[in-house]
């Protein structure tokens, strides 16, 4: 309540994000020439989720463009998908894998939509993973707002990996377009220390 009614910064407890920080990952950068993907979370009573995410060559993730609307029907929000696309013209739209229809209907219209993996955990370390360089765009409120209240149950991971669901549809978004978008990361050592012990 402080937070929605007094504009207040609240802390939550158990952050999926906590390394999470305005002044580092807050900012407006030019993306000229970066690659450009779309994440989609399709909700009818909650949320649906446009957010446009820009990749420079060595792996920057910058968040550019939110589009967040309650309560649309299916029509309205094949609309908005496709006028967000139109918009930001990206290389790919990662989907919600539960609105198969959305990606058939945006296939048919010449739209490169592709089903998101929503691999919960594994979303989730990748986006951590990015956030050393990821940054978001001071227009994007809602996305910076979820990214400081998507939050773990019982304060904290303890008896569950996987956040509520609440605060969490932008990440939700999020996730689908880096899990698409983006290569994991490598840990060398480990791949060539696992060869070396088999050599052995």
């Amino acid at each position: 309540a402080l937070q929605e009614i007094n504009a207040e910064f609240v802390t939550f407890e158990g952050l999926v994000y906590a390394a999470f920080s305005r002044d580092r990952n807050v900012a407006t950068v030019k993306t000229d020439g970066w690659r450009k993907v779309a994440g989609v979370d399709v909700g009818a009573r909650n949320p649906t989720v446009v957010l446009t995410i820009a990749i420079s060559g060595d792996d920057r993730v910058h968040i550019e463009r939110e589009y967040y609307q309650r309560g649309m029907g299916s029509s309205a929000i094949l609309q908005a998908i496709e006028s967000e696309a139109d918009l930001t013209n990206p290389d790919t739209i990662y989907i919600d894998p539960s609105a198969a229809a959305y990606i058939d209907d945006l296939w048919a219209h010449g739209y490169p939509a592709e089903k998101a993996n929503n691999d919960v955990q594994t979303g989730i370390q990748r986006v951590a993973s990015a956030l050393p360089w990821l940054t978001v765009d001071p227009s994007c409120v809602l996305t910076i707002e979820e990214f400081e209240s998507d939050q773990y149950p019982d304060e904290g991971k303890g008896s569950s990996d996987k956040p509520l669901k609440q605060n969490d549809h932008t990440m939700d978004a999020l996730r689908y377009a880096v899990m698409g978008a983006m290569q994991p990361t490598v840990d060398v050592m480990a791949i060539l220390n696992a060869q070396l012990g088999d050599n052995a």
